[in-house]
């Protein structure tokens, strides 16, 4: 497989049944996000080396979903219990435009963008969406025009 280089459209990747997606609410007005972005996602796995992959996108009116942030946070847990995964995205400097809106997905794995786990076979996975351990995610908003 081939990988290409810059933002490519990612609906593809949401339909797939093993990656999890949230959409926000239409942009009303162009909105800058600058600086860092950050997740903090509760999840479980049946298996004792999980990966966690988040991507930010920025969903077009059309439908086409352009990555602004992504990356992963791989580590040992304790099969069966939620473990917090802290994942740095980096920083994005980008203007969401009227009718856009952000879209988060959650995956467990991005082959071949980034290698398969060791040999641990498949896995069962969870992610905590409430109560005190709810995943998020921090999208730094500087300017609302």
């Amino acid at each position: 497989t081939t990988l290409r280089a810059g933002p490519y459209d990612q609906s593809a990747r949401h339909a797939r049944p093993d990656v999890a997606t949230w959409d926000a609410p239409l942009v009303e007005r162009p909105t800058l996000l600058a600086g860092p972005v950050r997740a903090s996602i509760t999840a479980s796995s049946s298996q004792p080396i999980a990966d966690v992959v988040v991507t930010l996108c920025d969903v077009h009116p059309d439908g086409r979903a352009v990555p602004i942030a992504d990356w992963v946070r791989r580590r040992s847990v304790t099969p069966g219990e939620p473990a917090t995964f802290e994942v740095g995205m980096g920083d994005v400097a980008h203007e969401l435009l009227l009718g856009h809106r952000l879209r988060v997905d959650v995956a467990g794995a991005s082959f071949p963008a980034i290698d398969r786990q060791p040999a641990v076979g498949g896995a069962e996975r969870g992610i905590v969406q409430g109560g005190p351990a709810a995943s998020l995610i921090s999208v730094p908003v500087v300017g609302v025009e």
